[in-house]
């Protein structure tokens, strides 16, 4: 099995990054195989289907860690009540590599925020692009104060983060049940509705 965290700040020395370090800590503690794909060291220019260029092969190489991904975690820092225009973009590139697989949501505030990209993302890509949000999400706010030195400070976060991620890797072995099964037709129903 394989998690793959993506940060999805497009800036240096984000937070995000900082949490997508921590996840990956925490997933490698529970012997879970991961990766973290920065979206600020992977840019991609602003999606256009009629442009071909350099940017194919950066998006070769993303597709490939997507595609052979069992899960996903987002991480999204909320920038001026919104999800990070990133992952809106990384979204329009993919095609089916996400599909029927789970995501763990995360929000990332410097203040009391966090919690709008959370609903933005839940009701964003999912239909054509057919990935799985899960039920658990997370969300950290006033990240400075909370996340110190690559470890989070409260024991209440800690244990919220753990049961999280047991709760996507359950997810995860599931939902590889599903694309093993037989019944996925993505040639004939390629779209969610």
């Amino acid at each position: 099995m394989k998690i793959t965290i993506i940060s999805c700040s497009t800036r240096d020395n984000s937070q995000s990054k900082k949490v997508a370090n921590y996840l990956s800590f925490c997933l490698t503690k529970f012997n879970i195989d991961n990766a973290i794909l920065d979206l600020n060291d992977k840019k991609l220019p602003l999606y256009n289907a009629t442009e071909n260029g350099p940017w194919e092969l950066i998006w070769k190489e993303i597709s490939h860690l997507l595609s052979q991904s069992d899960g996903f975690i987002f991480i999204s820092p909320e920038w001026d009540g919104m999800f990070s225009a990133g992952l809106h973009n990384m979204l329009h590139y993919t095609d089916k590599e996400l599909a029927d697989k789970p995501v763990l949501l995360v929000g990332v505030s410097s203040g009391r925020g966090g919690q709008y990209p959370l609903q933005q993302m839940r009701i964003m890509g999912y239909k054509n692009k057919r990935f799985v949000v899960i039920p658990e999400s997370l969300y950290y706010d006033h990240i400075q104060q909370s996340l110190i030195d690559n470890a989070f400070v409260n024991n209440q976060i800690i244990e919220r983060t753990d049961y999280a991620l047991k709760v996507l890797i359950e997810y995860a072995k599931s939902l590889k049940l599903v694309r093993d099964s037989g019944v996925i037709n993505y040639e004939k129903f390629s779209n969610g509705l």
